[in-house]
This record gives structure tokens, sequence and C-alpha cells, in this order.
């Protein structure tokens, strides 16, 4: 109940399986069958937390990089400010000494000399600084790419490729927030499959899972703009329309639902 709502870890898909062979199991009285369905759920269960831990270690993989990266641009500014302050140290000292100089021309020469250096210093530094923040920049936005895809997988369904829980419970969240605000009323619509247990016991999960799939499409295409689907869990589907009452929700459901095959 606690896993990652990942694509890469599938945990609808596990939890639909394993929940399939415990009912099987329950009415199983063969013992070879007792034997088969046993060791195939240990497989899937050993097969979900490698995916699981997979998934865990690529999340740790991307959070150290980050620290990594945080980290370098602290020790670069400090080493750069370092050297720049040593080398400004090293500079009016020099200055200081120039007060003992009695030649005049002398005195300008040395003068002119911790001038460079020091406008060496300030240059090196610019040029160190400006090649670091591209390195920095390049880094940062490949982790923030990175972060958009994660969440963009992370909040959608990966068998529908729909929206999933999660996103909607932040959808309707948000479109809460904004009713509350503006006044504009919303309707939360609930769709579901008839008799989804038989089609998998007669037809097998493959077959079920097809279904669910089409359905999601189906139900993506049927929607107009502003208007939000999402998986909600096993054969359940959530929508949220834009319509201001009851009366015009129903209408807007049943024209949404004429769109999808009889066999539906």
């Amino acid at each position: 109940g606690h896993a990652p709502d990942d694509v890469s870890v599938n945990a609808e898909a596990f939890r639909t399986q394993l929940t399939a062979k415990r009912d099987e199991l329950r009415h199983e009285e063969g013992g070879d069958r007792v034997t088969q369905l046993t060791r195939a759920i240990a497989d899937d269960c050993a097969d979900f937390l490698d995916r699981t831990r997979s998934y865990h270690t690529d999340r740790e993989g991307e959070l150290g990089e980050l620290v990594h990266v945080l980290r370098e641009a602290v020790d670069a500014v400090r080493g750069n400010s370092l050297k720049f302050e040593k080398d400004l140290l090293r500079s009016t000292t020099e200055m200081g000494r120039m007060i003992e100089l009695e030649d005049i021309r002398e005195l300008k020469r040395a003068l002119s000399r911790e001038v460079q250096t020091i406008r060496t210093a300030v240059a090196e530094r610019q040029e160190h600084e400006a090649k670091h923040y591209e390195t920095l920049n390049s880094r940062v936005q490949s982790l923030e790419q990175s972060l958009v895809k994660a969440r963009a997988e992370a909040a959608t369904d990966a068998l529908t490729s729909l929206p999933n829980r999660g996103a909607f419970d932040v959808a309707v969240r948000e479109w809460a927030a904004r009713a509350t605000h503006d006044g504009k009323v919303f309707t939360v619509g609930m769709v579901d499959l008839d008799d989804f247990k038989r089609i998998n016991g007669t037809y097998g999960h493959p077959v079920g899972d097809r279904v669910i799939m089409t359905m999601g499409q189906l139900l993506g295409a049927a929607l107009t703009a502003g208007e939000f689907a999402a998986r909600f869990g096993g054969e359940e589907f959530a929508l949220l329309l834009t319509t201001p009452s009851a009366a015009r929700a129903r209408d807007r459901l049943t024209a949404v639902l004429d769109r999808l095959p009889p066999a539906f």
C-alpha cells in the first residue's frame, strides 16, 4: 500500500496480479497447483521488491548528485575567494613597501607592476567563475529536466497514461481552491467498469489490462479542453468537469459515456 506510484515500479499491476492469484489460491485444492501458485506469488513479490529497491536507489542517486553539485559550488566559491584574497593581500603588502622607495621612477614601475597583478587576478577570477557557472548551470538544468520527468512519471498511471490517483488528489484540491476564490462550480464524476472481475476471470488479466487501457484512451479522447480525467484505481476513473449544475453534469457524463462502445 505504500509502494511508490511510478512507471518503473508499476504497483497497480502488481496488486491486481497478486489479488487474482490469492483469490485462486483460496479456492484451489490441487497440491501441484497450490505449489505453482505459491511459487508464482513469491516470484512476483521478489520482482516487485527488486523494482522498488531500484526505484529508491535511483532517487537516492539523484539526491546525491544534487548534493554533490551544491558542494562543488560551495567549494569553488570558497577556493576562488581564498586565492583572490591571497593575491590582493600580497599586492597590498607590496604597495606598503613602496613607501620605502625614494626613486620616483622605481616607485612608478613597482606601482605599475602591482596594478597589473591585481588586474590579472581579477581577470582570472572572472574567467574561472564564468566557466564554473556554465558548468554548474548545465548540471543544474540536467537535474531540473530529470526532476520534471520524474514528477511527470510519478503523476501518470503506467497502464492508461492518464493522471493517477495522486495527480487527481492534487487536481481536485486545486479546483476546490479555485472554486472557493472565483465562485466557479465544478463537478466530480466517477466512472467504473461493470463486471470487470468477470472479464479478468474469463479472459485473464492481460485482456483485463487491455480493457482498462482502452477505457482510459476513450475517456481521455471524449473530454474537452479544461476537463480532467484520471485513473482512480483498479477499474475506476475520476472526472473533473466544469459543469455548473448537477443536471448539466448528468448530461455531460451521459454524452461522454455515449461515446464508449456498447461492450462497456
